[in-house]
């Protein structure tokens, strides 16, 4: 299961790899147009697309695009005499805080998906006291633990971190613009925030953008999971029902106690600046991945990307609640405007049909060529093998194949696919020259210095 998942036969957006994933053979190039797409169609996109903003705007997402490049500059630097053994995990030895900052973005995202539970009464919120070690120091009281009993009349204990705040959030839009339009989603993540709030807040959720402004307003922050628990008893002490759900995500984000648990935060700077070094910092080391000059296209995307997601945030601090409000994808008028400005990068159907939607920025490129967004399928790939290690007796198969095959018919160039059997168990092996050309997984492999190199099974 990807990190945003509903299910194994659902959608799913891989964060940093701003890869979309969507369970149905409709054609995403109809999304902006004016055939309509199915309303499941549409659904589907406005959930992922959610998790898409959340990973350019919010201090979890931007944290996990400096954690995921850091560990793949580290991991392709492996290899030893021809091979990289995988999965490839760092250690403490390995220093570069690679295996603090893994650990800590564990700690951040909490617990999962709880499948076929349904939440009947919820006990209690508290804090979490279990102890997250790095370099020596002890953390603890990063999320909050929500204690309930299932309609089986057995006891949880739930973890609610960033992927329960981040799915709530897109759940609780994706059900306000398309009511009952999907299948039925487990309680854990996507409904335990409003469930939460139910127990505590009484009439809080009557006005569902309150969900949407609580979950944003904590996403804001390093631990949200633990602002959650804090901001729920903060709201407890005021007239919580009288507040608009902009004044809610006002009221979390501008707290002086809860600001306070930002450590690396310089006092008296804003939120909004407090993000910024946070997108600033990503964007360095994102672009920093693309080192050579046939990757200044997609250097120079990543950067206006990230820098003009900042902006619609500063400009806009509650665009989410303008999507939220603003209807059915066609009609709504503040998601088509991000959308025109950001575009998105990779959406695959089920049948690995690749789309992208060009933003603003996508004309902004003053290099001869525009970019490539199927290097982020192929940067997505890569870090399923060295991280989880998802070899099959040291081979891979290419999900590209099929793409990469129309490609091919269509622009009238020789038809890799159909040459040799690397595609489907070897794609790091296309790496001549004449490869490097025409398959953007071995262009890839061949760019960061892993040309010759096999990744093998530990």
């Amino acid at each position: 299961m990807e990190r945003y998942a509903r299910d194994i036969t659902s959608g799913s957006y891989a964060p940093t790899f701003f890869t979309i994933r969507i369970p149905n053979d409709e054609n995403y190039e109809n999304l902006l147009l004016n055939e309509r797409m199915s309303p499941q169609a549409e659904a589907y996109f406005l959930h992922e697309y959610i998790h898409f903003l959340q990973d350019l705007t919010t201090i979890p997402g931007l944290s996990n695009i400096c954690v995921v490049v850091d560990y793949m500059k580290w991991a392709t630097h492996q290899a030893k005499n021809g091979k990289i053994y995988v999965p490839c995990l760092p250690k403490a030895a390995d220093g570069y805080n690679l295996l603090n900052n893994q650990t800590m973005n564990s700690a951040r995202l909490g617990h999962g998906l709880l499948d076929k539970i349904k939440v009947k009464e919820i006990r209690n919120l508290v804090l979490n006291d279990d102890k997250v070690q790095v370099n020596g120091v002890y953390h603890t009281r990063l999320n909050a633990i929500v204690t309930f009993k299932d309609s089986e009349g057995n006891n949880h204990q739930y973890q609610i971190g960033e992927f329960a705040l981040s799915e709530s959030m897109a759940y609780t839009i994706e059900q306000m613009l398309y009511p009952n339009v999907l299948p039925d989603a487990p309680d854990c993540p996507y409904r335990i925030v409003e469930l939460i709030c139910d127990k505590f807040l009484q009439g809080f959720s009557d006005d569902l953008c309150k969900i949407v402004a609580l979950c944003d307003a904590c996403l804001m922050y390093s631990f949200p999971g633990r602002i959650f628990q804090m901001a729920i008893e903060k709201l407890k002490t005021v007239d919580y029902k009288s507040l608009t759900a902009e004044q809610v995500f006002d009221f979390i984000t501008q707290d002086a106690t809860l600001q306070a648990t930002e450590h690396n935060q310089t006092v008296g700077i804003t939120m909004n600046d407090h993000l910024a070094k946070f997108s600033l910092h990503a964007a360095e080391q994102l672009s920093g991945y693309f080192t050579t000059s046939n990757y200044d296209s997609e250097k120079l995307f990543t950067i206006l990307m990230l820098y003009t997601a900042m902006e619609i945030r500063k400009q806009r601090p509650h665009f989410f609640l303008e999507i939220a409000r603003g209807g059915m994808l066609r009609d709504n008028a503040p998601l088509r405007s991000v959308m025109g400005e950001l575009g998105c990068p990779v959406i695959l159907n089920k049948t690995n049909t690749l789309t992208t939607i060009l933003g603003r920025i996508s004309f902004m490129l003053s290099c001869k060529t525009m970019y490539d967004p199927s290097c982020f399928w192929v940067f997505n790939q890569m870090y399923k093998i060295l991280k989880q290690g998802c070899l099959n007796n040291d081979t891979y198969r290419c999900e590209m194949i099929d793409w990469c095959r129309d490609c091919f018919i269509k622009k009238g160039v020789k038809d890799l696919t159909s040459e040799g059997d690397e595609c489907i168990y070897s794609p790091w092996k296309r790496v001549s020259d004449e490869e490097f050309q025409l398959c953007t997984f071995g262009r890839f492999w061949r760019t960061i210095k892993l040309a010759g190199v096999e990744p093998v099974n530990q």
